[in-house]
C-alpha cells in the first residue's frame, strides 16, 4: 500500500499476522505503521496491495538490521 490510509482489510489482516506473531514468541515488524513504503508506488504491484520484486527487495532491506 503506497499511501498513508491503507484498507480495512489490510488492517485486519496486520492484526491477525500482529497477534500470531506474539503467541509465537516472535518479534512483529509493522511496515504499515513504519510507513515503509508509502510514496512508494514502485515497490507495489498492480493489485495495489502486493510489493513487486522490488519491494520485497526492500522489505527484505528493512527488516534485516
Amino acid at each position: 500500500m503506497a499511501t498513508a490510509d491503507p484498507p480495512e482489510a489490510v488492517l485486519r489482516i496486520r492484526d491477525a499476522l500482529r497477534y500470531q506473531a506474539g503467541a509465537a514468541g516472535a518479534t512483529f515488524i509493522d511496515p504499515i505503521a513504519a510507513g515503509w513504503f508509502v510514496g512508494r508506488p514502485d515497490l507495489i504491484g498492480k493489485d495495489g496491495v502486493h510489493p513487486t520484486d522490488a519491494g520485497h527487495a526492500y522489505m527484505a532491506d528493512m527488516i534485516a538490521p
